[in-house]
């Protein structure tokens, strides 16, 4: 239905348009060249949680950004040259108008009345396209246009997808001008997006201590609000093998139930930071756990901050209070 561009293993960017549904509605399908084959030779990952930018304003489609967070981290691959098929793409600067840039897509073969969506096509293409000063409506420094020439031009599906210079992904497709004879589509500018885009991918750590037994842990140092995406690394110790719990638990903030339930997500890494496990908030207190045995060693725990709601709290009065976890593992 859309395209994307894998920014981190767990991170694809797409076109906040695209993403309009529960995450547990769509699948990211990675590596795989001709998506209408049922038998897909890629990954098939689910989506773990969508952030369309808050700012993204439909009606005139400034901010058309979205992040979507992968339920696994994608495997990166090399083909037997030892080029890369799956990679992370590298955000570059947009180029001045009039410098050709490149774009891929895949293109629909028509409209499925059944499926009621548009019939991907099973050819990868590629095409070069101009950027432009005009053709694509109101821009702004957030959004640039670019032209190509009759008969090539990205349709419905290929939205979000990538344009890219020097192999240097420049932006993701958010807008066509169907009908024209001259085909212009609007993108957004990922390097305008990029602290955006990093607040998620490239977290910040502010708190890295062990814990070898229950305890309370203080966060001595507070993000900046707002903007600033938090994550506390805590190393585990498991002294021996069985079945564990990990629960988090939180101080009344004073923020409603909901705002606390979206604020918090969690994941347990092994010690050569493969995933092992994730949950969410629930509530007034959030419960991480594990339904197969952990074996004895040392584990990372993430936990990320997440919410408005949160940060102001903590923020109030412009004070840098003590944010306060308490952890227990239990056998």
């Amino acid at each position: 239905m859309c395209a994307g561009v894998l920014v981190d293993e767990s991170w694809v960017v797409t076109a906040a348009s695209c993403v309009v549904d529960s995450p547990t509605v769509y699948r990211v399908v990675i590596g795989d060249a001709r998506p209408s084959i049922s038998v897909t030779t890629g990954q098939t990952i689910e989506a773990w949680e969508i952030y369309r930018h808050p700012d993204y304003d439909a009606t005139s489609g400034r901010h058309n950004i979205a992040l979507v967070e992968l339920a696994t981290p994608v495997t990166l691959a090399t083909d037997v040259w030892g080029l890369p098929t799956v990679d992370i793409a590298e955000i570059a600067d947009v180029p001045v108008v009039g410098t050709r840039m490149q774009v891929v897509g895949w293109g629909a073969e028509g409209w499925n009345d059944r499926l009621d969506v548009f019939g991907v096509t099973d050819t990868l293409t590629s095409y070069f396209v101009e950027r432009t000063s005009g053709g694509c409506g109101l821009l702004d420094s957030s959004r640039f246009c670019a032209r190509s020439s009759p008969g090539r031009k990205l349709t419905y599906n290929d939205l979000g997808g990538p344009i890219a210079r020097s192999g240097q992904v420049v932006g993701i497709a958010t807008k066509l001008n169907v009908g024209s004879l001259e085909h212009y589509t609007q993108y957004s500018k990922l390097s305008f997006y990029r602290a955006w885009i990093d607040s998620y991918v490239s977290s910040r750590i502010y708190l890295d201590l062990c814990l070898y037994e229950p305890g309370l842990c203080t966060l001595v140092e507070v993000p900046r609000f707002p903007g600033d995406c938090w994550v506390c690394n805590f190393e585990l110790i498991v002294p021996n093998e069985g079945f564990h719990n990990i629960r988090f638990a939180l101080p009344d903030l004073g923020v409603s139930p909901e705002a606390f339930s979206k604020a918090f997500a969690f994941r347990l890494l092994g010690a050569n930071g493969k995933l092992i496990a994730r949950g969410k908030g629930n509530g007034q207190e959030a419960v991480l756990e594990f339904s197969a045995k952990l074996s004895k060693g040392n584990y990372k725990l993430q936990v990320q901050i997440f919410g408005q709601s949160i940060a102001k709290t903590i923020h109030a009065n412009n004070a840098k209070h003590p944010f306060k976890f308490t952890f227990s593992l239990v056998k």
